[in-house]
C-alpha cells in the first residue's frame, strides 16, 4: 500500500486536559489543520487535573457510600431505639407507681385510688373552681361520679420519682389538724401530679392551706 492510497483524515482516540482552547471541539471532530496548528503553537498538559479529578471522584464515592450506610443503619435502628426508650419510660413510671403505692400503705393505711389526668380534669370540670393555693400547688373543688365532693391539689414543679408527692402525704400524716382531711386518690402521669382529698365545707383543705400560709413567716 502506498501513502497515496491512504485517505486523508484524523481520528481522536483520547483527549487529555490541556490548555488548547479547541479541546472540547476536538472530542467530536478535528482536522489536520487544527492538529497542525496545535502542534505549531504548542499547549500544556495538566496531569494534576486528572489526579485531582480522580481523587475528588473517589472521595465523593467514599462519602456517599458512608452516608448511605449511615442513613440505612439509622432507619433500621430507629424503631428499636423508639421501643427501647418507650420501655425505659414505662419501667420508670411503673417503678414510681410501685414506690408511691408502697409508701401509701405505710402512711396510716391510706387506701387511695390511682387516677389518670383526664379523669382528674373531668372531676374538677376542667379545674373550674379554685379553692386555694399553697406551697405545693393549687387546690380545686371537684366531684366523684358517686356525687361525693372532693378537693384536688395539683402539685406545681413536680420532682422526679414522686418525691414531692410522698413529702405531701407524709406531712398530712404527721399533722393532726381538724381541717386536714383524708386522702382519696392520686394522679401521677408524666409531669402531672395531683392529690385527691375529701372535701369538707367547714374548714376543709382550702382552709388548712390558708391557715398554714398565714402562720408561715
Amino acid at each position: 500500500m502506498n501513502a497515496s492510497e491512504v485517505s486523508d483524515g484524523c481520528r481522536v482516540q483520547l483527549v487529555g486536559l490541556t490548555s488548547w482552547p479547541n479541546i472540547k471541539e476536538a472530542e467530536n471532530n478535528i482536522s489536520l489543520s487544527d492538529f497542525h496548528q496545535a502542534i505549531t503553537y504548542g499547549f500544556e498538559l495538566y496531569y494534576i487535573g486528572f489526579i485531582e479529578r480522580d481523587i475528588w471522584m473517589s472521595l465523593g464515592l467514599l462519602i456517599g457510600s458512608f452516608l448511605g450506610s449511615l442513613i440505612l443503619k439509622f432507619m433500621i435502628g430507629l424503631p428499636f431505639i423508639i421501643l427501647f426508650l418507650g420501655y425505659k419510660f414505662k419501667r420508670r413510671h411503673l417503678s414510681m407507681y410501685d414506690a408511691i403505692e408502697g409508701f401509701l400503705q405505710t402512711q396510716n393505711n391510706f387506701m387511695s385510688i390511682r387516677c389518670n389526668y383526664s379523669h382528674v380534669k373531668r372531676m374538677t370540670r376542667g379545674f373550674k373552681e379554685k379553692l386555694g393555693e399553697g406551697g405545693y400547688g393549687s387546690v380545686y373543688k371537684g366531684k366523684l361520679q358517686s356525687g361525693r365532693d372532693i378537693a384536688v391539689k395539683m402539685l406545681s414543679k413536680p420532682k422526679a420519682g414522686g418525691q414531692d408527692f410522698m413529702n405531701e402525704v407524709a406531712t398530712i400524716g404527721r399533722i393532726h389538724h381538724v381541717n386536714v382531711v383524708g386522702l382519696v386518690g392520686y394522679c401521677v402521669e408524666g409531669t402531672k401530679r395531683a392529690l385527691v382529698y375529701d372535701f369538707m365545707p367547714n374548714g376543709s383543705l382550702d382552709k388548712y392551706i390558708s391557715t398554714s400560709q398565714e402562720e408561715s413567716p
